[in-house]
């Protein structure tokens, strides 16, 4: 235990910094009035610094631009190395905590990259659907498909409601990214819980609970 000499208060040693009498959050609290009562000082002295060691500073951030790109390329490398082990904790994880997963993925949608992934996303659905398609899917198939699914989900067997927005999806039951057809034989309606958790799985690896 140690005594501040700025506050007067015994606290553990792990408070203070090397052999300073002042503890951590009275130097904090130093440094930022004097920081608030020294603003025209310390910017010259900055901007004379920068003027001086243009090369020097230059050279430190070109290297730790280089050591990012490295430690994100290795990132990436490490992900594609695992994918299979990072996609499981990644979707067990939002298993865990739906809230939190919902959150991140919304505010994710808002960033430049969410929007550019949503574009590439869909563009690549639309390709996949088109190159597909046998041309059987139309007004009159979806109708006949829907009546003989009696207006009820495909996986639960559960009533769809149409009243509500969203609440009834048009699922390939063979994902396209698996290679299924955009093909009415391939086509079932399924409730928006089901669908979110078949996602791009095969069916019989699912199990849905009704």
């Amino acid at each position: 235990m140690k005594t501040c000499n700025k506050c007067n208060t015994t606290k553990p040693l792990l408070e203070f910094r090397d052999n300073r009498n002042k503890c951590k959050a009275c130097e904090r609290l130093s440094s930022k009035l004097y920081k608030a009562s020294h603003q025209e000082e310390i910017k010259i002295t900055r901007a004379k610094y920068r003027e001086e060691n243009k090369e020097s500073i230059s050279k430190y951030y070109k290297d730790k631009r280089d050591s990012l790109e490295d430690k994100q390329q290795y990132d990436k490398d490490s992900y594609q190395r695992n994918i299979e082990a990072n996609k499981k904790r990644s979707r067990e994880w939002q298993q865990r905590n739906p809230e939190r997963a919902k959150e991140n993925g919304r505010l994710y949608s808002q960033t430049e990259s969410g929007k550019k992934a949503r574009i590439m996303g869909r563009q690549n659905y639309m390709n996949r659907k088109n190159n597909n398609s046998d041309g059987t899917v139309n007004k009159e198939s979806l109708a006949k498909l829907l009546l003989l699914q009696n207006n009820k989900c495909h996986h639960c067997n559960k009533d769809l409601d149409f009243s509500t927005k969203r609440a009834v999806h048009l699922d390939h039951y063979i994902p396209l990214s698996k290679g299924g057809k955009h093909s009415i034989d391939n086509l079932v309606y399924s409730c928006q819980n089901c669908n979110q958790v078949k996602h791009a799985k095969i069916p019989t690896s699912l199990l849905i609970i009704a």
